[in-house]
């Protein structure tokens, strides 16, 4: 085979993978930052709470159907009210951590699991509101049917407290009625084979 006639498979294929995705690599791509704030009301052991909470997941905005979504980090930023604060601070508590459990987002109609939800040890402030750093990882998924996907964020989930090795309270937390619960969307679009049949 000429080396004119490599050079040219060779742009041809180069093209194809341009043709079939552009920066596709294995049917998806480039993860897109996002985040959106909203808000939970938790059944504390001072009453029902509401906190503001920041939730921040990457994911990327297209992917082939059928593909594999890796799995990625998941952050919520959890900002406990100040009469919550004040209460802890009556019983003498100086610092929280713990997990969560029960926390699971939307793609679609498709459920996505977070494990691992983390809360570090966080210190109590004397007054105001404190904020609680929960870090999980949203687990891999199989991108649904061709559409474009609403991503929605967790409906409930549960909090498990700790102070000291001493377990505090586990509230059930639940999205406000009317909160904000679109986190962004996924578009999924079909397989194709490009020239020479090439697939991303």
């Amino acid at each position: 085979m000429s080396s004119h006639l490599s050079r040219r498979i060779a742009a041809l294929g180069a093209a194809a993978v341009v043709a079939v995705g552009g920066a596709l690599v294995g049917g998806i791509a480039p993860a897109q930052a996002a985040s959106v704030n909203t808000s939970y009301t938790c059944s504390t052991i001072n009453g029902p709470a509401t906190s503001a909470v920041k939730i921040t997941l990457s994911l990327p905005e297209t992917a082939k159907a059928g593909s594999t979504v890796k799995a990625r980090k998941f952050k919520m930023d959890i900002a406990l009210p100040a009469e919550l604060v004040d209460t802890l601070n009556f019983f003498g508590i100086k610092s929280l951590s713990g997990d969560a459990t029960g926390l699971k987002y939307k793609v679609g109609k498709t459920t996505v699991a977070v494990t691992g939800a983390k809360i570090p040890e966080t210190p109590v402030p004397a007054s105001g509101p404190m904020t609680l750093k929960l870090k999980g990882t949203s687990a891999a998924f199989v991108a649904p049917a061709v559409g474009t996907h609403v991503v929605k964020v967790p409906k409930k989930y549960t909090m498990n407290l700790v102070s000291n090795g001493a377990t505090l309270d586990s509230p059930s937390c639940v999205l406000d009625k009317g909160a904000a619960s679109k986190l962004g969307s996924l578009t999924t679009t079909k397989n194709r084979r490009g020239a020479l049949g090439l697939q991303p």
